[in-house]
């Protein structure tokens, strides 16, 4: 295989939504040859990221949860960034697997579901990072040099932080599915297609 050539794209038929043949971006899956000792590292720092970010945001939500006195606006916030999180790591033993695998094994429903959590979790981070750095800026700049956010307006800009996110997001489910790719043997991928 030439080197130079893209190793996440392939080429696929699209008869379902009118593209005909067309070249997919592949995602998850990278092609080509590659040392799989190189792919057995990808794995491998996958699952250390997955168990590192489970038990530590596990750690966080006990705690925030367990402890009155911690509920301050900045760990309600720090909160929603751990449940957020948890749920993008949740996705990690998938695409782990199909970077060993290098095919979509897990279907359609999950080839949908996969990158809407993804972008939604993401999305939820950066959004509550924001509110972090408006919060703290009040607390730093503004007077009387105190947060005028209570717990209970954090959690509610939590909760629409969410709700507003999961919804822009809802196309995500559609555009994503999964195709087989001409090759030999062909491969399956979970890849975006617009509709025409």
């Amino acid at each position: 295989m030439d080197p130079d050539w893209n190793t996440s794209y392939v080429f696929g038929i699209d008869n379902e939504t009118g593209w005909g043949g067309r070249y997919f971006f592949t995602y998850y899956s990278e092609l080509g040859d590659k040392p799989y000792a190189q792919t057995i590292l990808e794995v491998a720092m996958f699952s250390i990221i997955f168990f590192v970010s489970l038990v530590a945001n596990l750690s966080i939500i006990v705690c925030v949860s367990r402890y009155p006195d911690m509920r301050t606006v900045t760990n309600c916030f720090v909160l929603n960034l751990a449940v957020a999180d948890i749920l993008f790591t949740l996705t990690i033993p998938v695409v782990a697997y199909t970077r060993l695998a290098v095919t979509w094994d897990f279907g359609d429903a999950a080839c949908r579901i996969v990158p809407y959590v993804q972008f939604v979790s993401g999305i939820v981070l950066l959004w509550t990072l924001a509110l972090i750095s408006i919060d703290r800026h009040r607390c730093i700049v503004v007077p009387p040099y105190r947060s005028n956010i209570s717990p209970c307006q954090a959690a509610l800009a939590s909760l629409i932080i969410w709700s507003s996110t999961s919804l822009i997001f809802v196309p995500v489910t559609l555009w994503f599915r999964v195709i087989v790719a001409e090759g030999d043997p062909p491969i399956t991928v979970c890849t975006m297609i617009f509709p025409k």
